[in-house]
Parts: structure tokens; C-alpha cells; sequence
């Protein structure tokens, strides 16, 4: 299992419930629902944000027949996004345990539960049994998994 500490290090991993406060001045309060678009500044922890993924749905021609594993997910911003885009279902697997909570927020608030489920643990360990994708992502994900990335890579192709 990955080291915590480490990942918290990294600035992008403090204070993930900075997000609520991006919302609050929005306009939004504390648990309504909330504009999927408005989420896009905050939500898209990896390089060229929504239009990286633009070209993704493009180039894999996504679609809602699809489903989508998103490994090291963030906020699940990537998966919402397909989601909504391309009616796929997607499973978002994040390992940080406050990351993955108000990840399952932004998307209950989103109206997106019905496409994007989440679960919690590290692709390293996680076994995803019966269970098939047509498409597995793992974006910026790869960049923190050092001395485990076979094994992710691994489970992830299982």
C-alpha cells in the first residue's frame, strides 16, 4: 500500500474539502445540487483538464454502452465528466480516504450516481473481481505509483 504521507506532500492533496469552499462562492450551499460544468475548474486534477478527455471520447469513440474504469480517480472529476459527455458507466477507484468521500459527494450533488460508482482502496491491492471494462484510464495516476506500477498495471488489465 502507498504511503499516505508521501501523496499528502504533494499540495494538490491538502485540503481536499477546499472544494466546498470553491462551491460556497459559487453560490451553491453546503449539500444541494450543483451544475456538473461548474465543477470542471476544480475537479480535473491532470494535465489539459476537460479537453484531454475531449479527445479521449474521440479517439476511443466512448459512448454509453461503455464502461469506464477510472484507477486513481481524484475527485472523480474524469468519470463525471465521461458520464455526462457520453452516458458511459464508469467506476472511479481513488485511494485517499478524503479525496474518495468528497469525490461520492460531487457526484450525488452532480445527479450523477446513476453512471459513476466509487470505490476506495489501491489498484495495487485492489481486485476487481467479475468485473469487466471496455475502457480503463488512469490518468496522472501512473506518475505516483513508483515501485508498484506493474502490479497496478496488472490488476488494472485484469
Amino acid at each position: 500500500m502507498a504511503d499516505f504521507n508521501d501523496i499528502k506532500a504533494m499540495k494538490m492533496y491538502q485540503h481536499v474539502d477546499r472544494v466546498y469552499n470553491e462551491l460556497n462562492a459559487m453560490g451553491y450551499k453546503d449539500d444541494g445540487p450543483v451544475k456538473i460544468e461548474d465543477l470542471w475548474t476544480f475537479d480535473q486534477w491532470h494535465l489539459l483538464g476537460t479537453p484531454a478527455l475531449d479527445i479521449l471520447i474521440k479517439k476511443l469513440k466512448l459512448n454509453s454502452t461503455h464502461d469506464v474504469l477510472d484507477a486513481g480517480s481524484g475527485l472523480g472529476g474524469s468519470s463525471r465528466y465521461l458520464a455526462h459527455k457520453t452516458g458511459c458507466r464508469a467506476l472511479a477507484v481513488e485511494m485517499q480516504p478524503d479525496v474518495h468521500a468528497v469525490a461520492e459527494t460531487l457526484t450525488r450533488r452532480s445527479g450523477l450516481a446513476d453512471h459513476v460508482e466509487h470505490a476506495m482502496g489501491d489498484m495495487a491491492e485492489l481486485k476487481l473481481v467479475n468485473r469487466q471494462f471496455d475502457v480503463a484510464i488512469a490518468i496522472m495516476m501512473l506518475v505516483h505509483v513508483g515501485l508498484n506500477r506493474k502490479k497496478v498495471i496488472e490488476n488494472i488489465a485484469m
